[in-house]
């Protein structure tokens, strides 16, 4: 598989393999990048998540994913 480069104006070019298999969760993922300020890891787990409740201390994903109830966990 070749690498991923950046272009002349900065911007990531992926691998046509890549674009292929992953093009749609990638620009989903870049979108919350730039519109909602996630990090790149942050916003691939909520893509990959797929509405499923994300597990995590971050309050980031509160407004986009439902958040896992640890005190009714530990209670079951």
């Amino acid at each position: 598989m070749s690498e991923a480069t950046l272009d002349g104006r900065g911007r990531l070019t992926l691998p046509k393999e890549v674009r292929e298999r992953y093009g749609e969760r990638v620009l989903t993922a870049a979108t919350y990048v730039e519109d909602h300020g996630f990090t790149p890891f942050d916003a691939l787990h909520l893509v990959e998540s797929d509405g499923d409740t994300v597990v995590s201390s971050d309050e980031t994903y509160e407004s986009f994913a439902p958040p896992l109830d640890l005190k009714a966990v530990e209670d079951e």
